[in-house]
């Protein structure tokens, strides 16, 4: 079964929006970047098209460009911080355009091998507190797990960015670069000591769907994606394509019953791999992951993807 989240700044976000001709170039540093040269707009993010000026979409996995995760393509730094209430350590990630992340990260339980990570990405207008407990639930289960506000949304809103006080194309722009926000959470979680830096599992929900597909498209040391109910325009990105660079990787993918024809149509021929499980939940009334039973649907089959197998004694 595959999961999708609802999209949370409702239906204009995911399909209301008309789709860019390019996208972001998040794997080297493009030139029209948005801390140097831009307008005085708090949201202005440049020319999306990239260093090259040519159309930006996802390349087939293992094949040319730097990997987004090795930290290559730009200087990722971050801050730790003190506990969180949920058992979380506060840290802030600054992007390769200088732009400060805010995340929730838990650290593995018991000390000795390291363990398989996990990111979750939300939706556009949305923040990371959407995701509720799954991230304990995940981090119990013996992941590292990291999740964050993106740029303009959450405790990342700042002067430059902010989300819900951008026009549509604004919103579009700040969207397209946050694949450098994913790109620089992969590289500080693959760099934790305690993390498998080859063992990196993705979980999007709504537009967020875009940014974890779009990632694992480039960065061969992404185990599994968990898609929640994944849109048909992405605020620019082309999923569909996106979706066929991944085929072969397993994905979990849920969605709402009433949507269920777009997500067939969008998923077209990787509905039936066997790598692939689709989840329409019946009846579902806000939120996904308010369904009965989904967080623990989702943990264990992460679980199975990207946890050591254990022996019988």
């Amino acid at each position: 079964m595959l999961i999708a989240l609802t999209c949370a700044a409702p239906l204009l976000l995911c399909l209301g929006v008309a789709p860019l001709e390019t996208h972001a170039d998040t794997s080297h540093g493009a030139s029209h970047d948005t801390s140097h040269g831009a307008s005085q707009s708090a949201f202005s993010t440049g020319d999306t098209t990239g260093e090259s000026g040519k159309s930006d979409a996802a390349p087939q996995r293992g094949r040319g460009g730097a990997n987004p995760a090795t930290g290559s393509s730009g200087n990722v730094a971050a801050a730790r911080g003190t506990a969180n209430a949920d058992g979380s350590e506060a840290v802030t990630i600054t992007s390769e355009d200088k732009f400060a992340i805010a995340g929730s990260y838990w650290g593995p339980k018991a000390h000795g091998d390291r363990v398989p990570g996990v990111i979750l990405l939300h939706d556009a207008g949305s923040t990371r507190e959407d995701f509720g407990d799954l991230p304990a639930q995940l981090n119990k289960r013996g992941f590292a797990v990291l999740s964050i506000d993106l740029r303009g949304h959450g405790s990342s809103v700042s002067e430059r960015a902010d989300f819900e006080k951008a026009s549509p194309e604004e919103q579009k722009g700040l969207w397209a670069f946050s694949t450098r926000d994913v790109q620089a959470a992969a590289t500080w979680l693959r760099q934790r000591p305690e993390v498998h830096s080859t063992n990196l599992n993705l979980v999007g929900v709504g537009a967020g769907v875009g940014l974890a597909v779009r990632h694992a498209a480039r960065d061969e040391n992404v185990r599994s994606l968990v898609l929640l109910r994944p849109c048909v325009d992405q605020l620019g990105f082309d999923l569909a394509a996106d979706l066929r660079a991944i085929e072969g990787l397993p994905a979990y993918i849920a969605a709402p019953g009433d949507v269920r024809d777009q997500v067939k149509d969008l998923l077209g021929p990787m509905e039936g791999l066997n790598t692939v499980e689709v989840n329409y939940i019946r009846d579902a009334e806000g939120p996904l992951l308010d369904a009965r039973r989904l967080p623990r649907t989702i943990v264990n089959w992460v679980g199975e993807q990207a946890l050591p197998k254990r022996g019988r004694s």
